[in-house]
C-alpha cells in the first residue's frame, strides 16, 4: 500500500511539484480566443455563449478557438438540417427513374444523416472543451489571468465596473508659474 499524497501546501513548503494528474491549475495561462471572421451572425452568438461558459469555469485559452469554431459550425448545420427534417419528416417519398419508368420509393430522410453527424461532431467538441457532465472535471482550470487586478473596494472600478466610458476627467485650470530666466535671478531672490 502506497503512502498518502502530499497536500499542495506541503509541496509548497518543501519546494516540490505535485506529480498527480489533478494537481492544481493548468500551466497554460488564461487567454481569450480571437473571434473567427468567417462565422454567420447566429454562429457568432453561439461562439460568444460558449466563450462565456468557459470563462465562468476559468477553462478558456487562446488555443480553444478552433474547437469552439468547429462546434459552432456543426451546431449551425444541425439547426438547418433539423429544421428541414421537421418539415419533411423522418421518412420521405423520393422519385426514382429506372429503365425509363418512374417509381416512388419511401426512404429515410437524407437530412437525418446530416443531423446525426452534426450531433456527433458537437458532442466531440463539447467533450474536448469540458462542457459535458462527464468531462467537466477532466479539464483543468487555467492559471489566473495576470492582467486581472483585484478591485479595490470604494474605487471607481468597484463603483462602475469595467465600463468607465460615461465618466470624463474635469481638469482644473492652473495658474502659470513664472520660471526664473537665469541662475543669478534665482539666487538673488533667496
Amino acid at each position: 500500500m502506497g503512502r498518502a499524497a502530499k497536500s499542495l501546501a506541503l509541496h509548497q513548503l518543501h519546494g516540490t511539484q505535485p506529480r498527480s494528474k489533478d494537481a492544481g491549475a493548468s500551466r497554460i495561462g488564461y487567454g481569450r480566443p480571437k473571434f473567427p471572421r468567417d462565422l454567420t451572425p447566429a454562429a457568432k452568438t453561439e461562439f460568444k455563449r460558449i466563450v462565456r461558459l468557459l470563462e465562468k469555469r476559468r477553462q478558456i485559452t487562446e488555443g480553444d478557438v478552433e474547437a469552439i469554431r468547429l462546434y459552432v459550425i456543426a451546431n449551425e448545420r444541425y439547426v438547418a438540417a433539423n429544421k428541414k427534417l421537421e418539415e419533411e419528416g423522418l421518412v420521405v417519398i423520393y422519385t426514382r427513374v429506372s429503365n425509363g419508368e418512374t417509381f416512388k420509393v419511401e426512404k429515410k430522410n437524407l437530412h437525418l444523416e446530416i443531423v446525426a453527424q452534426a450531433e456527433r461532431t458537437m458532442m466531440s467538441q463539447l467533450k474536448e472543451l469540458g462542457l459535458t457532465p462527464r468531462s467537466k472535471d477532466a479539464v483543468k482550470q487555467t492559471s489566473p489571468n495576470p492582467e486581472a487586478q483585484p478591485v479595490v473596494p470604494g474605487s471607481m472600478a468597484a463603483l462602475f465596473g469595467n465600463d468607465l466610458s460615461g465618466l470624463r476627467v474635469i481638469e482644473k485650470p492652473r495658474a502659470p508659474i513664472a520660471a526664473p530666466t537665469s541662475f543669478e535671478e534665482e539666487t538673488d531672490e533667496r
